[in-house]
């Protein structure tokens, strides 16, 4: 093998020994895993409950491209969270920080039409 293929090679034994979990923190992320599970759900739920109606095509096209990615985010923020950011800290910090962000507001007020 040539050297650049023994680097990647040690990096990623490095990467896995450096990333294994003790059994508190794997409990504490599928308990987040499961909370932004319930998010996902939750804002399907509140896209379904609050339609928007609208007359024109592209206002159409919009709210359902916005109600796609609204559904979506939960998931797409927890696991974006565990690729990129890897101490135990800093990564529970963020997940809760998202936990508010992407907490479904419009399933529990409901959406005011203007």
């Amino acid at each position: 093998m040539t050297e650049n293929g023994e680097s990647i090679a040690s990096e990623a034994a490095n990467v896995s020994s450096s990333s294994s979990l003790t059994t508190r923190q794997r409990i504490t992320l599928a308990a987040l895993g499961g909370i932004y599970l319930s998010l996902t759900v939750a804002w399907l739920f509140a896209t379904q409950a609050n339609r928007v109606i609208v007359d024109d095509r592209f206002q159409q096209s919009m709210t359902s491209f916005g109600a796609f990615f609204a559904i979506i985010a939960s998931p797409l923020y927890f696991f974006t969270t565990l690729v990129l950011i890897r101490n135990w800290p800093g990564r529970v910090l963020t997940l809760l920080i998202g936990l508010a962000l992407l907490f479904p507001f419009p399933l529990f007020w409901g959406v005011v039409p203007a």
